[in-house]
């Protein structure tokens, strides 16, 4: 009964097991296995069927190369009543541990428990990879190799799975890889070697090799190993051991400084760094503090960042240096450097462009100075256009209704065409003068509530002219800020000029002022509005609104641009919102500050007539 029973569970054992009777020859050695009993989980395992293998030697079944190899496993179970062995069953591509035990002098059974054979499998990264890779059991077969190793080693996949080295490698180079992995076996961690190779060419590979564990019984499966061809580095090592002498000739005669650093201290300094400073590293202790320059001088200023890209680690820096009243500069580029152990390093190129520094400036010197010269013989004739135009509105007066109609309406397009182009001509020196930071920028306490009403008051006539509607509106009565009157009344006057360009008749222009944290003033309109792919450019220079219904004002494009300036000078910001055909709201921020060098007397704001001259400039667009 008990025999009946355990029969049954080794039948229904997930476990493939089989029986069978051991021949021998005259010396006692195996010869031949002829199978007995199989149970259903063999059968399964190597999808064959009873009638196939039942009442058959193995010699019948197998390939002779498997036959001798089980023979031998016999041998030993005859030796030890017991054998165990990891083996890799090729035609199955199956990792299988195989126990033997005997039952007498010819009879044996057998356990065959599969070994998770995708565990023993590249990952598909490693599969990927751009480097060779694979993978062997723990007695040097192969188990799984990538695209790459078979590209190199000029084999098939089904040649090499089941393989080992010395099955198609030379003995000398077998032995090599032989040897390291006993050594990645026996220390059980991962171990880099650096080889050359002469397969089919000369190469250099870097190999990494670690034990590839079962992490449920903690059991060292085989090896996995890596190795990425390193020949074009080796071939670039080699050419720059040949070029060091020609290399350190440059570093030592380049006028720029070139340096190696990490956050802490220098590691390099070329000798450039003594020309243009004046003295060596070693004097400042600059291999050991990397401080040690920006102490040294009195003023060293990272003046402005020309270039950076954080992700990158690149940087280009313009340096302001000044010592002893001497003023330099400094133009410096930064880029990483990563070592073989990870860390990163710095490389500086740092040149001396003091003299380039004071080339430019003596241009923009000279730049001026020709728009100086030009303002001056543009302003001239302009001015004799308007003195010739006073003369004749003197003699107006003397003729008669309709030749007064005739002579106004034309000496009128006169007028109005001469204010545009001395908006030009200020708006291009204006330009010139902001670009040079030479531009009058003189804040003072005033109530700029007050200062805006009156700006918007002096308009009313260019507004009803055009059939509009001005409203102006804050909620609060007076606010005294820091701000320069003249800049102030430009800004306003042209967001002004634009909303009178862009409106049609029966329009509307709200003008309204909001103090809390800051000081926000808006402009807005019921005109045409701003296309959506010209809300982002708006404010660069040069930049048009090509509207068909209002193409005979268009300006220069520069006005908005100076506006923004003039804005950003006092410290502000200026947005818009827009939808076409619904108008746009031009927002200028303006920060709730005062000029504490301001007197008492400032603050009070003057009673002055406004210019006359600066409306008609700066609204000559709005006339036909």
């Amino acid at each position: 009964m008990e025999n009946l029973i355990y029969k049954q569970m080794i039948e229904e054992s997930p476990i493939a097991y089989f029986s069978g009777i051991v021949t021998k020859d005259e010396n006692g050695k195996s010869k031949g296995l002829q199978i007995e009993t199989c149970n259903k989980s063999f059968y399964n395992l190597f999808n064959i069927k009873s009638e196939d293998i039942i009442g058959k030697d193995i010699a019948d079944i197998l390939p002779i190369n498997q036959v001798n190899r089980y023979l031998t496993y016999l041998d030993e179970v005859f030796l030890k009543s017991r054998f165990s062995k990891e083996t890799y069953i090729r035609e199955l591509n199956l990792n299988c541990k195989v126990d033997i035990y005997t039952v007498d002098n010819n009879h044996i059974y057998a356990r065959f428990i599969e070994v998770n054979n995708s565990s023993l499998k590249l990952a598909e990264p490693l599969r990927r990879a751009p480097f060779i890779a694979w993978i062997k059991d723990i007695d040097g077969r192969y188990l799984d190799v990538n695209e790459i190793f078979l590209d190199v080693e000029n084999v098939d996949y089904q040649y090499i799975i089941g393989k080992k080295d010395y099955s198609y490698m030379k003995k000398e180079r077998a032995d090599k890889y032989q040897v390291q992995d006993t050594e990645v076996l026996k220390d059980n961690k991962i171990h880099t070697y650096y080889v050359e190779e002469n397969i089919d060419k000369t190469r250099y590979y870097q190999i990494t090799k670690w034990p590839y564990i079962d992490e449920k019984t903690n059991r060292v499966l085989g090896i996995i190993g890596i190795a990425v061809e390193k020949t074009n580095e080796v071939r670039l090592t080699e050419e720059l051991e040949k070029s060091q002498e020609t290399f350190s000739q440059i570093v030592e005669n380049i006028e720029d400084i070139i340096t190696i650093r990490d956050e802490e201290k220098y590691y390099y300094i070329s000798p450039a760094f003594e020309k243009i400073h004046g003295f060596k590293p070693e004097d400042l202790n600059l291999y050991e503090d990397i401080l040690g320059l920006k102490r040294h001088y009195d003023n060293l200023e990272y003046y402005k960042t020309i270039e950076e890209d954080s992700l990158k680690g690149i940087s280009t820096k313009l340096i302001k240096i000044k010592s002893n009243e001497r003023e330099r500069w400094l133009l410096s580029k930064i880029f990483p450097l990563t070592r073989e152990d990870n860390s990163n390093l710095k490389i500086g190129i740092t040149r001396d462009i003091t003299n380039l520094k004071k080339m430019e400036e003596k241009l923009e010197e000279m730049r001026m100075d020709y728009f100086a010269n030009l303002s001056h013989e543009l302003r001239t004739p302009i001015n004799l256009i308007f003195s010739s135009l006073q003369v004749l509105d003197l003699k107006m007066d003397k003729l008669d209704l309709e030749q007064f109609d005739y002579f106004n309406k034309y000496l009128s397009i006169i007028r109005q065409n001469g204010y545009r182009l001395l908006r030009l001509v200020n708006n291009l020196i204006d330009t010139t003068k902001i670009d040079s930071g030479k531009f009058s920028h003189n804040p003072q306490n005033k109530d700029i509530i007050n200062y805006v009403e009156d700006i918007c008051m002096s308009v009313s006539e260019f507004v009803d002219s055009n059939n509009l509607s001005l409203v102006f509106d804050t909620n609060v009565e007076e606010k005294i800020i820091s701000f320069d009157q003249d800049n102030i009344e430009r800004i306003i006057l042209n967001l002004l000029s634009n909303a009178i360009k862009f409106t049609n008749q029966g329009g509307r222009i709200d003008v309204i002022i909001e103090c809390k944290d800051n000081v926000k003033i808006k402009v807005k309109d019921s005109g045409f509005g701003i296309p959506k792919d010209k809300i982002d450019s708006i404010f660069n220079r040069f930049e048009q609104l090509n509207n068909k219904t209002k193409d005979d004002k268009e300006g220069s494009g520069i006005g908005l641009s100076i506006v923004k300036s003039l804005v950003e000078m006092h410290n502000g910001e200026i947005s818009v919102k827009s939808k076409p055909g619904e108008g746009s709201e031009f927002i200028i921020t303006l920060p709730d500050v005062l000029n504490k060098e301001n007197t008492e007397d400032t603050i009070a704001m003057k009673e002055t007539s406004r210019n006359i001259s600066n409306l008609n400039i700066e609204l000559s667009d709005i006339y036909t």
